[in-house]
């Protein structure tokens, strides 16, 4: 704060780099609808929420991800 370092956290720093597949979101979305009172759209995390998160780094999420 104005140049003055306030707290110092120590720990790890955890990096994330996902890759699913497109065709979860149907069935995972499905399960919300019949589960749920919520939208499963009230869940996800934007760049530039994840860009506050102190202890991890966003990469970005891709999709068509096979094993």
């Amino acid at each position: 704060e104005n140049g003055e370092v306030k707290l110092q956290q120590h720990g790890q720093t955890l990096s994330l780099q996902m890759g699913y597949n497109d065709s979860i979101e149907l069935d995972v979305q499905a399960y919300f609808d019949q589960f749920y009172a919520v939208k499963l759209s009230n869940y996800r995390v934007t760049e530039d929420v994840a860009a506050g998160m102190n202890r991890f780094i966003y990469q970005g999420v891709s999709g068509n991800f096979s094993s």
